[in-house]
């Protein structure tokens, strides 16, 4: 009897298209392309408003506008529909910002299910713990405190082991979650809650055990049989 071959079926990959047949300003469009404001984009009203109040994206400044990074734009222009403001803009933003492709996929995946990340930077009044914080999608960002400090990583960027356990004490101490959005080399993105643990139990650690039982356990390991594995 001869066996099948088993077929292997590729695994269907998001797509996050650029729509370059409208880029720049234009009359015609009912939505306008984000305007350079100093590091961020502007968007103005009413767009902004709507953007703002229910997506928790940018900040608000005091014309009503609102000011974003530039992974919240390539997230405006996937989901919102807002246009690019020219064809090259993500390669220009891409020379000042080389992990830009990894912040905006991050923050997608991260936003999926109407959770809202909001970039710290957006609010300067808190005290900044990492990239970005995170209200749950049942929560009023203008009213409620955010429930989570948000993270981000390569899985080629080395990691410290001193700031990773300093930033989960500091968000154990303000009552919110630490959470790690880790993004691989195929563009898909894992996100790990950090909690901090002190195991306890009875067993007796080594240096309390008495002398003849860490002699014998040595004895018993020195002799011990080894197996193939």
């Amino acid at each position: 009897m001869v066996r099948q071959r088993r077929k292997f079926k590729p695994r269907a990959r998001t797509t996050r298209p650029l729509d370059l047949d409208n880029v720049g300003s234009d009359e015609t469009q009912k939505i306008q392309p984000p305007t350079a404001f100093g590091n961020l984009w502007k968007i103005l009203p009413p767009l902004s408003t709507r953007l703002y109040e229910k997506s928790a994206l940018g900040h608000r400044l005091e014309d009503g506008s609102i000011a974003l990074t530039a992974s919240e734009v390539l997230f405006c222009h996937w989901h919102r529909h807002v246009p690019l403001p020219n064809a090259s803009w993500l390669e220009s933003e891409l020379e000042k910002n080389p992990r830009l492709i990894y912040e905006a996929i991050i923050l997608d995946v991260g936003r999926n299910g109407g959770e809202m990340i909001v970039p710290s930077i957006h609010r300067p009044n808190l005290e900044h713990l990492s990239w970005a914080i995170r209200w749950h999608r049942d929560r009023n960002h203008l009213k409620d405190d955010h429930q989570s400090s948000v993270s981000i990583a390569t899985t080629h960027d080395a990691l410290d082991w001193n700031n990773l356990l300093l930033w989960c004490r500091q968000s154990e101490e303000m009552n919110i979650e630490s959470e790690l959005f880790v993004i691989d080399d195929e563009l898909d993105v894992t996100m790990y809650k950090i909690d901090l643990i002190n195991p306890r139990g009875d067993l007796v650690p080594w240096n309390n055990l008495r002398e003849s039982d860490r002699t014998n356990f040595l004895s018993h390991w020195n002799n011990r049989t080894l197996t193939e594995s």
